[in-house]
């Protein structure tokens, strides 16, 4: 799997879909964002409840668990990734409120669980999408997002420790944020997130 580079993520965040939130089920506008700003795998994202976006010594965050009838890929999958501001302000908090608010309890309603998951459509879709923008490169696929995460925080130096507790790597210890500073020194960790979505 290869990393988008910043043409890649310009033609992914300027299609209709984002620019004019044109789209016909929330995760085509949703997931990319998800999959761009956390790292997280697409099952993990696609298998999101509501319960899973908390508050944790302030700080808001998405739990990754193995809760209701979610699957994870090891032990060290388990974890909190803070929500990135930019998230914030693209309005994901309050989209969950409006779901909450409609007694909704899952992130993506729309998504029926198959046999392998919930992700088996979106990923389909997103492999139509990609294509429809123009990167052809059958090695940038949606799990690229995650490749891409790995490597920002890489070139941030963020040390690997810390990279892998926001990705869901097995990092030797398990992380509960029983303390406030671990939850804000990762907030710090996922600000180094900083990509540029247009092509000014």
């Amino acid at each position: 799997r290869e990393v988008f580079d910043q043409e890649d993520l310009v033609k992914i965040f300027s299609s209709p879909i984002h620019k004019n939130k044109e789209y016909l089920h929330s995760y085509y506008y949703w997931l990319p964002l998800l999959g761009l700003y956390t790292g997280a795998r697409i099952e993990e994202l696609c298998s999101l409840y509501l319960e899973d976006f908390k508050v944790e010594h302030g700080v808001n965050v998405i739990s990754i668990n193995s809760d209701h009838d979610k699957k994870l890929k090891s032990k060290a999958a388990e974890r909190f990734i803070p929500v990135h501001p930019e998230l914030e302000k693209l309005g994901l908090l309050n989209h969950i409120d409006k779901l909450r608010a409609r007694s909704e309890q899952r992130l993506f309603s729309e998504l029926q669980r198959s046999r392998d998951g919930y992700s088996q459509t979106p990923s389909k879709w997103f492999g139509k999408f990609k294509l429809k923008v123009g990167i052809t490169s059958q090695f940038k696929v949606f799990h690229s997002f995650r490749h891409t995460v790995a490597n920002a925080l890489k070139q941030a130096d963020v040390p690997r420790d810390q990279a892998a507790e926001i990705l869901g790597r097995d990092r030797g210890k398990d992380v509960t944020y029983g303390k406030p500073s671990e939850a804000k020194r990762q907030l710090e960790v996922i600000k180094e997130l900083d990509f540029r979505l247009d092509s000014k």
